[in-house]
């Protein structure tokens, strides 16, 4: 069973501004975090657009903003 199958709905919560928050450490990591963040930001998006394509019923938030 998917949730398609039940038409269901999903919530879609990013963690990206525990990741973003690190950008006081020291210069050298602080860049190497925001890159992989950048990186993360990308997949994400993919992933969105390809659920998009699903029309499966979607929200998204990110744990910065609960």
């Amino acid at each position: 069973m998917s949730v398609k199958d039940i038409k269901g709905e999903l919530l879609i919560v990013s963690n990206f501004y525990n990741l973003w928050k690190y950008q006081k450490k020291e210069e050298d990591q602080a860049t190497q975090i925001l890159q992989k963040a950048n990186e993360a930001q990308e997949i994400y998006n993919l992933f969105l657009q390809k659920l998009k394509d699903t029309n499966i019923r979607f929200e998204t938030g990110n744990l910065g903003n609960i």
